[in-house]
Order: structure tokens, then C-alpha cells, then sequence
């Protein structure tokens, strides 16, 4: 029962992050995508749009005002439900391996490396569970834009639309493919969680310490939160930034069909492939290059972390209480 706490407590604090958040994520992906008409001034552009035209953002307040002005709030929060639910399934898949995994880590309650080792196998654990889903949605992106063309003949279907466009999908990525194809670059990435998990149980000693109640308060767990995940995606943000430049070189490699050995081996593997990708990225840009666009996602990332931390551990004691179970010391550790 501690396990089914800990996952819906996890899955809904990191829900009501995202919610907070998303405002910031809609922003930094339209700066990301927004395609510049070459020729024409922003002012041009926008007083005279054309059909297929885009708005172009001269930075983040900028964005966040045309966005307003041209959309209103809705336009903050397009596609959210989505992403909640997403949100929700990946965080309480990872804390209900977390919780399970805890009884393991705690026969090591002074080592950071144990620590950092169950932040990353719970996320292991949550990416090979979870990822065909990844491979399965990336795929129905990329299929909508051309799904108006067929869609009418199949109004006469006593399915709708998007169930015949699944059932393609699947039986596409099954015969050509893999449903854990480019799983390596998420699961080296799992050295975040580990290193957020060392971190929010070094300071959750140290606040819990500072109270004298043994436990520590929401305000307490918000910064927490927050510290850990911005030293942690500090440190982590060159592999992010390696891993985009690796799936856009096996994009145009070409589809192959791993098995699911390579697919484990894939991290270890791909250690030499990530050292080889930071060195061609310096070289060619810079070392500043490996920090390019950190400062936005550090704010969406650590602020998401710190609703979700404060949430997410009140939610916790909640449910320990509903359940009956015992409250102890341990509860209030980085679970």
C-alpha cells in the first residue's frame, strides 16, 4: 500500500508542476520552432499575416504577449490535457519503482552513490516500461499531418480514425522497427533522477535537522525541490544537448531493427558515442555550445520539480494517514 501512495502521490504533485509550468514549455518550444520569413520584419509579419505564416518572437515576454494578444490564454495551455496524463503515467510508474525499490537503498542510508544508483534504476525501469508508448505517440504525430487525406474514406468505419492510425502505427513499428528503438539516449539521462535523489535526501536531512520536529514543512520541501533539480540539470544538461544531436544522426542512418540485447547494452555502449558527440560539439562550436538554451529549461525544470516536491510529499503523509499505515522518519526521506 506504501507503493500505491508513494505512485499516485508522485503522479499527481508532478501533474500540478506541469500545470504551473506549462505556460513556460508552450513559450520555449514556439522560440524553438518558429520559422523566420526571410525578407520581412517582425511588424510586417504581424500586421500582415499570411496563410500558413507564423508569428515570429524576438524572446520569452515577447512570446508570452503575442501569445496572449493572438490566442489568449487557452493559447498557454494548448495540448495540456495530454501532456498531464502523460506526466502522471511516467511519474507514478517511476515513484511506485522507487517506493519498491527503497528497502534496497536503505541498507545503504549514509552512501550517495546508493542513492544516485536507485534515483537511476527507478528510472530505468520506468523508460523500459513505459517507452514503446514514446515510440507509438512520436509516430502518430508525425502520421497526423497526413492523415486528412484517407480520413474521409473512413467514415463509413465503424471505428473511428485514430484507432485505424494506431493499429497502423503498431503494426508498422513491429515490422520495421522497434518499440525500444533510441531508448539509449533516455536511459543515459536517468543520471538526473539519481542525482536529485542524492541531493533532495542530503537537504531533507539538513532542513529536517533545522526544524527539531523531524520532519520538514511544504516551503521547506519547495526549495528542496527546486535546488536539487537545478544542480542536477546543471550538471546534466550537456548529455541532453548530446542526445538531441544523436537521435537527429540516426534519423538520417536510416530505420534498423535492434534486438532487445543491444537495447540493454545500448548505455554502456554508448558511452564512447556521447564522450565522441561532446568533443564534435566543442570543436565545432564552442564549449559554451554545451549550455545553449539552459537557462530556460532550468527555470521550467526546477520550478516543475519544486511544485511537485512540495505537492508530492504533503500528498504522501496524506495517504499514509488514510491508509492507516505508520508514520515514520524514513516517510519524510526523499520518497
Amino acid at each position: 500500500m506504501e507503493q500505491l501512495a508513494n505512485s499516485v502521490a508522485g503522479g499527481l504533485g508532478n501533474a500540478s508542476g506541469l500545470l504551473v509550468t506549462y505556460p513556460l514549455t508552450v513559450i520555449k518550444t514556439r522560440l524553438q520552432s518558429q520559422r523566420k520569413k526571410e525578407g520581412k520584419s517582425v511588424e510586417k509579419v504581424l500586421s500582415q499575416p499570411e496563410d500558413g505564416s507564423i508569428v515570429e518572437y524576438s524572446g520569452p515576454m515577447d512570446a508570452l504577449k503575442k501569445i496572449l494578444a493572438f490566442e489568449g490564454v487557452s493559447g498557454l495551455y494548448k495540448g495540456v490535457l495530454l501532456k498531464v496524463a502523460e506526466t502522471y503515467m511516467w511519474n507514478s510508474t517511476f515513484y511506485f519503482f522507487f517506493s519498491s525499490l527503497k528497502t534496497f537503498a536503505d541498507a545503504f542510508p549514509t552512501s550517495d552513490a546508493a542513492k544516485i544508483v536507485h534515483g537511476m534504476v527507478s528510472g530505468m525501469c520506468t523508460q523500459l516500461v513505459l517507452f514503446p508508448l514514446v515510440v507509438i505517440n512520436t509516430r502518430m504525430v508525425n502520421k497526423r499531418k497526413a492523415a486528412r487525406a484517407w480520413e474521409n474514406g473512413l467514415k463509413s468505419s465503424a471505428l473511428p480514425a485514430w484507432v485505424h492510425d494506431y493499429r497502423d502505427v503498431v503494426l508498422d513499428i513491429h515490422k520495421n522497427s522497434s518499440f525500444w528503438q533510441g531508448i539509449s539516449a533516455g536511459l543515459m539521462l536517468t543520471i538526473n533522477p539519481g542525482i536529485v535523489t542524492m541531493l533532495r535526501a542530503r537537504f531533507t536531512t539538513i532542513a529536517r535537522a533545522g526544524t527539531g520536529f523531524g520532519k520538514t514543512r511544504a516551503v521547506q520541501d519547495f526549495w528542496i525541490g527546486f535546488l536539487s533539480k537545478c544542480i542536477a540539470s546543471t550538471i546534466t544538461y550537456p548529455l541532453v544537448v548530446c542526445r538531441s544531436q544523436i537521435v537527429t544522426e540516426l534519423k538520417r542512418k536510416g530505420k534498423n531493427k535492434p534486438n532487445i540485447i543491444r537495447t540493454l547494452l545500448a548505455p554502456a555502449l554508448g558511452v564512447l558515442k556521447v564522450l565522441r558527440t561532446m568533443k564534435k560539439v566543442v570543436e565545432c562550436s564552442g564549449f559554451s555550445a554545451l549550455y545553449a538554451g539552459v537557462l530556460p529549461h532550468l527555470s521550467q525544470a526546477a520550478l516543475k520539480e519544486a511544485v511537485a516536491n512540495s505537492i508530492r510529499r504533503q500528498l504522501v503523509l496524506l495517504f499514509l494517514i488514510i491508509l492507516k499505515i505508520e508514520h515514520t522518519p524514513e516517510h519524510d526521506s526523499e520518497s
